[in-house]
């Protein structure tokens, strides 16, 4: 895979790219199929919220301690620079935040 998508003088990151498709089209897929039609959209707002928020840490973090050993100079310009990013960290980290989201969703449904 191309690390960037280059359009003019515009460098789209690829990986970034695929996160923001992969996030539309799961939420067009649930508002247009019939099947999940009595699903809470604000539900999956949340669940879709917690997953982005920690697939995108454990990204991060995976590339960290993959690129281990760095400097404290090289770990603060690792999330200005483009890039830096694990799949695997994203994917682990996704899983949990399902978790987390399933969990708070349970804790908020209950106070109703």
């Amino acid at each position: 895979m191309l690390p960037f998508l280059s359009i003019g003088s515009l460098n789209i990151p690829s990986y970034g790219m695929c996160i923001v498709f992969g996030i539309i089209l799961a939420s067009l897929w649930v508002k247009i199929d019939p099947h999940w039609k009595d699903i809470d959209f604000d539900f999956f707002i949340l669940i879709s919220a917690c997953i982005f928020g920690t697939g995108f840490l454990g990204a991060k973090i995976a590339f960290i301690l993959v690129s281990f050993p760095f400097s404290f100079q090289a770990f603060l310009s690792s999330f200005s620079a483009p890039g830096g990013f694990v799949f695997y960290g994203g994917l682990l980290g996704g899983a949990l935040g399902y978790l987390i989201g399933i969990k708070i969703s349970r804790q908020r449904n209950a106070d109703y």
